[in-house]
C-alpha cells in the first residue's frame, strides 16, 4: 500500500506516538519493578532479573546466564555475582541443558516462582489502573499482550523470542 505525502507525515506522527507512550511504559516497568522489589526486600537489580527469568519461563525459554545478561544489558561477571546472590537467597538453581552439556540454565525456584506470580497479582495490576483493564475486552487485552510481543521481539536488543538463537556461552 504506496501512502500519499499526507497520509505518510500523519503516519510518521502516529508512529512517533506509538514510541513516546512506549517509552512512558518502559519508565513506569522500571519504577513498578524497583518498588514491587523495595517492598519484597529485593534490590531492583534482583527484581528486574527474577522478573526476567520469571516471563522467559513462563514463555517456555529459561535463560542462561548469559542470556540473562543481555536482558538486563550487564557484563557477564556482574551476572555472575547477580546470580550467586539470588543461588544464595534460594531464589534460583542452576541446571544443565538437557540437550547440551556446555549450557546451563538458570531456573527459578518456589520462591523465585512466587516472586513473579506475585508481581502479576491480578488484583494489584486492577489497582494499578483499574479503568485500563476493567473495560477491555479479553479480546482487546489479547490483541495488546500480541503487539507488546511483536514490539519486543521486533527490538534488536534484550528480549529474544521464545526458541530465538539467544547467542552461545554463558557466564559461570
Amino acid at each position: 500500500m504506496k501512502l500519499n505525502e499526507n497520509e505518510s507525515a500523519q503516519r510518521q506522527e502516529l508512529l512517533g506516538n506509538v514510541m513516546v507512550q512506549f517509552h512512558r511504559f518502559a519508565l513506569l516497568s522500571g519504577a513498578l519493578v524497583a518498588n514491587y522489589s523495595s517492598q519484597t526486600g529485593v534490590s531492583g537489580r534482583d527484581g528486574e532479573a527474577l522478573l526476567a527469568l520469571w516471563s522467559a519461563q513462563k514463555l517456555g525459554s529459561p535463560l542462561t546466564a548469559s542470556d540473562l545478561a543481555g536482558r538486563l544489558q550487564i557484563s557477564r561477571a556482574a551476572v555472575t555475582y547477580l546470580v550467586d546472590r539470588l543461588e544464595k537467597a534460594e531464589f534460583v538453581s542452576r541446571e544443565p541443558s538437557p540437550t547440551d552439556r556446555r549450557r546451563t540454565f538458570v531456573v527459578l525456584t518456589e520462591a523465585g516462582e512466587r516472586f513473579g506470580e506475585k508481581f502479576i497479582d491480578a488484583q494489584k495490576i486492577a489497582q494499578l489502573s483499574p479503568q485500563l483493564f476493567a473495560t477491555r475486552s479479553d479480546a482487546e487485552l489479547e490483541t495488546f499482550a500480541q503487539m507488546l510481543a511483536e514490539l519486543m521481539d521486533s527490538m534488536p536488543i534484550g528480549h529474544p523470542h521464545p526458541g530465538a538463537d539467544r547467542g552461545e556461552g554463558e557466564a559461570k
